[in-house]
């Protein structure tokens, strides 16, 4: 990650978000937001998701490593041009912090 080219807010969320799922996991996660992601079909079968927005690449991450699915890391290069962002920042966090807080209550 290349945090020169991020806008400050989507810096400031991406470190506390992978600073949070990092704790989760028991493991550093440097970029628990990146939406590349190569994934094993196996994980898919094994695994019962239950979000579908932004949250869904925290849940991922969170329960591929309480199943104890391995998950490596490629720095990849960070671009931002003038598309407009799809995060609905209020609606968006609080899908986030109800997600974390169901790992919390049911964990």
């Amino acid at each position: 990650m290349h945090p020169k080219n991020m806008p400050f807010d989507r810096y400031i969320s991406n470190r506390l978000n992978s600073s949070i799922v990092s704790i989760f996991c028991n493991k550093i996660i440097p970029d628990a937001l990146c939406g590349y992601r190569a994934i094993r079909t196996k994980i898919l079968k094994d695994i019962n998701f239950n979000c579908n927005r932004f949250e869904f690449e925290i849940e991922f991450i969170v329960k591929a490593c309480k199943y104890g699915f391995s998950i490596g890391f490629l720095d990849i290069p960070l671009i931002y041009k003038d598309e407009k962002s799809h995060i609905r920042k209020v609606l968006d966090t609080l899908r986030v912090m109800k997600l974390y807080f169901s790992f919390i209550l049911f964990s």
